[in-house]
């Protein structure tokens, strides 16, 4: 009986440390992903260039080629463009998608 509370409390104990490492690794993510946002953001305050009311951080290449990709796609409507690598490539379809 004693083992077995033992076994228990071992592999419990495991799994709530498993379980605190996997939120910290989320955390640390969502940290670094909120660090780059910043980052983004005060580049493009220092540029101070603009594409169809998005912030550019360098020369607007990334917004531009998401407004021209979905001006190709004949997108109408901002839930047309999907989020993925490029925020900027996004920000370029969702101008678009605005009609700007």
């Amino acid at each position: 009986m004693i083992l077995m509370l033992l076994a228990h409390y071992y592999y419990d104990t495991k799994m709530r440390a498993n379980e605190f490492i996997n939120e910290a690794s989320v955390g640390m993510m969502q940290r670094r992903r909120l660090q780059q946002r910043q980052q983004r953001y005060a580049n493009a305050q220092r540029t101070g260039l603009w594409f169809k009311g998005y912030r550019c951080t360098k020369d607007c290449s990334g917004h531009k080629a998401g407004y021209n990709w979905a001006k190709q796609k004949g997108v109408t409507a901002t839930n047309q463009c999907k989020l993925g690598n490029s925020n900027s490539f996004w920000e370029g379809c969702r101008a678009c998608g605005e009609g700007k």
